[in-house]
């Protein structure tokens, strides 16, 4: 069922955004075009027939006016521009923007109603098995069947749904049309989508502007035949053409959307059906938009010009001006023996939605109070992850110690191979990874959820987690800040969360923290700005800063910085890695230092590195001295690797997987230490945990 589907590839995905922004902006050239010449002759074919006298020739050297054609090509030019700048600076605030306009309302990370927590369960699952910030969720109150994901970046990103869609659909057909809107935010889709839909507006502009001077004809009597009236019913022949020529500019922009979209689908279920391995969930779901009545139409003003970022076809249009394929064809694609025929969709049954109900609870194995008492919950297996001895310690360079624990030798071989192809993984989840997040959300203490799905909560949750897990010392003066600065009731959350944090091992932290993204949006920037101050002295408060810190210290930037307007904009400055090749040297070195405690292990996995990079001036650069690569000096390197166009990105992220993979033994050290790496590279990466069958 599943051969023929591609593997996601995060970095083509990539140059075919670039390929497809390059299409779009030729045909928006050739549509201004037409718009342009339009405008010039219908202000100079007005224009001369204004100036002409009664009954005088008219010859083609009448209509050959330079200065109409300046001033007419001109001004069309600065209102298209103008207008598709206005609308893509509205939108450039990220998926909130998109997601108001359609009417959507964000679900609460709190909320308690089962429907909405099935969606935020899938969004929450899906985030950490694809290695990205938690987005935020939107509903829309119609009753169709439908979602889109809208932002400018990943960590803009955020996911609307209708009430429809998670009303009709059960959990695994909402799974694979949650998984195809995260294979357009791990694409970077949504950048194409928001520059879309300003150039539609820009072309749209020039209808609406027809229509109005239409209007002020009608009302100011232009329409009535007079002879004294020549120069009303000249203003509205002007409107009435500038409408009909706005009317060709909207069949461009239709024609645009869908030359750029309709293929972007077939893609987006591929990978939706890569990512869960359920190719009947999203084929379902499919089926289900075609049984119902309503489809997966949306009565939002502003549908029309962002139809192409939903899920279905949100407006009805013609085969040739349509932004998807059609429905039966995206089946069959998934389904080859699908036999054309919708069934009639309702709404659940009363068992189908207890049952579903159920799906939502938490398990009865789940911890609950018992885990302040010290004791660890009981397991439950993760696919392709071992079961892990809690507080086994790992000692690293430089005297810091980290806790973490080394996988057998099965998964080491396993998840070696996979950080080696970092590269193919970054932006490239799957099933495994999939399991792997839902069993780590079923094992986390109930109090501990109920905190990190609320702003001043999750606050104290971040600062548990923060706190020292082994130094009574340094765990006091931490919890004297909180008591100095914080505000009022989190220092005594912070302690009643930091007791269930001391029971779970190492791997469920950072996505504790990612999970915890969408109830931190929720602060007023002023909280934000103390939360941040906060965190940063909790992290210094042992003068030092250990791997997971700087790790959650980066999380948190990439997660919520762009919401709260404090992430600077990045453009592209590099498209060689010989142009940042002494930052790939500082962070090639100190991933070489920091999983290895022997100097000479550390040379040979900075040269299994540099051996990814044969082309760069790199093979030229001995690894450096320990004193030369701290984590201060990685954070340099890598805002400016950040500036790398995305190929030069992937060439680095796979060095960085050579560096750490070169012994074949990979620790949760090294792994947050990458994650923290690929996180300010802007390059979400997976759980490692193990090669799919």
């Amino acid at each position: 069922m599943e051969q023929g589907y591609q593997t996601m590839d995060f970095f083509g995905a990539q140059d075919r955004a670039k390929s497809n922004t390059t299409k779009l902006v030729l045909l928006f050239i050739l549509a201004l075009a037409f718009l342009c010449l339009g405008m010039f002759a219908i202000v100079d074919t007005v224009y001369v027939f204004s100036v002409k006298e009664e009954n005088a020739p008219v010859t083609v050297q009448d209509f050959l006016n330079l200065d109409i054609f300046i001033y007419s090509v001109g001004g069309t030019l600065a209102l298209v521009m103008g207008a598709m700048a206005i609308k893509s600076a509205s939108l450039s605030g990220g998926g909130e923007k998109v997601a108001t306009m359609l009417g959507g309302v964000k679900i609460s990370p709190s909320t308690t109603d089962l429907e909405e927590r099935k969606v935020l369960n899938v969004v929450e699952e899906m985030a950490i098995a694809s290695g990205v910030p938690t987005p935020d969720v939107y509903l829309m109150p119609d009753d169709s069947i439908n979602a889109f994901a809208a932002g400018t970046e990943i960590e803009n990103a955020v996911i609307g749904v209708t009430r429809g869609c998670i009303h009709f659909l059960n959990r695994d057909e909402l799974q694979g049309v949650i998984a195809h809107e995260y294979s357009h935010i791990l694409n970077q889709d949504m950048k194409l989508n928001i520059r879309l839909m300003g150039i539609v507006f820009g072309i749209m502009v020039i209808a609406i502007i027809g229509r109005y001077l239409m209007e002020i004809a009608a009302r100011s009597g232009a329409a009535r035949s007079s002879r004294d009236n020549k120069g009303g019913a000249a203003f509205l022949v002007v409107g009435l053409s500038v409408f009909v020529l706005g009317s060709a500019g909207l069949f461009f922009s239709r024609w645009i959307k869908s030359s750029v979209s309709r293929q972007r689908e077939f893609l987006a279920d591929a990978s939706a059906v890569q990512f869960t391995r359920n190719p009947a969930g999203i084929a379902g779901a499919l089926k289900k938009i075609g049984g119902l009545s309503e489809g997966s139409s949306i009565r939002a003003s502003g549908a029309e010009e962002a139809s192409h970022m939903f899920f279905g076809n949100c407006m009805k249009s013609s085969l040739i001006f349509a932004t998807h394929p059609p429905l039966k064809d995206r089946i069959r694609r998934i389904d080859p023996g699908f036999d054309g025929n919708f069934p009639a969709v309702s709404a659940p049954s009363p068992s189908e939605a207890d049952s579903e109900r159920r799906r939502q609870k938490r398990p009865a194995s789940r911890a609950t109070g018992t885990a302040g008492a010290g004791r660890q919950p009981p397991p439950i297996p993760i696919p392709g992850m071992p079961d892990i001895p809690a507080g086994q310690n790992i000692p690293l360079p430089g005297g810091a110690v980290i806790g973490g624990a080394i996988l057998d030798e099965e998964h080491q071989r396993q998840i070696a191979n996979s950080v080696k192809n970092a590269g193919g993984s970054v932006g490239n989840p799957g099933r495994l990874q999939l399991d792997y997040a839902a069993g780590l959300m079923e094992q986390i203490p109930e109090e501990l959820e109920e905190a990190i799905h609320q702003p001043m909560t999750a606050m104290a949750a971040i600062f548990a987690l923060l706190l020292d897990r082994t130094d009574e010392s340094i765990r006091s003066t931490q919890l004297q800040l909180l008591e100095k600065s914080g505000p009022r009731g989190i220092p005594d959350e912070t302690r009643k969360l930091q007791k269930f944090v001391q029971t779970l091992d190492r791997q469920f932290l950072l996505p504790l923290a990612e999970v915890s993204a969408p109830a931190l949006r929720d602060l007023s920037p002023d909280q934000y700005q103390q939360f941040k101050q906060l965190t940063r002295g909790l992290i210094e408060s042992d003068q030092a800063i250990d791997l997971f810190e700087y790790t959650l210290d980066r999380m948190i930037e990439s997660a919520l910085d762009t919401h709260f307007g404090l992430a600077g904009r990045r453009t592209v400055e590099f498209y060689n890695v010989n142009g940042v090749i002494p930052e790939v040297q500082i962070i090639l070195s100190c991933l070489a230092y920091q999983g290895h405690r022997e100097t000479a292990q550390a040379e040979a996995a900075y040269n299994a590195g540099r051996q990814a990079l044969p082309n760069s001036n790199l093979k030229d650069r001995p690894i450096l001295p320990k004193e030369a690569c701290g984590l201060s000096d990685v954070d340099k390197a890598i805002e400016k690797i950040r500036r790398c166009a995305m190929p030069v990105r992937k060439e680095v992220v796979d060095a960085v997987g050579n560096t750490i993979a070169a012994d074949g033994r990979i620790t949760h050290v090294e792994a947050e230490l990458m994650r923290a790496v690929c996180y300010g590279f802007g390059c979400p990466v997976p759980p490692f945990v193990g090669m799919e069958k």
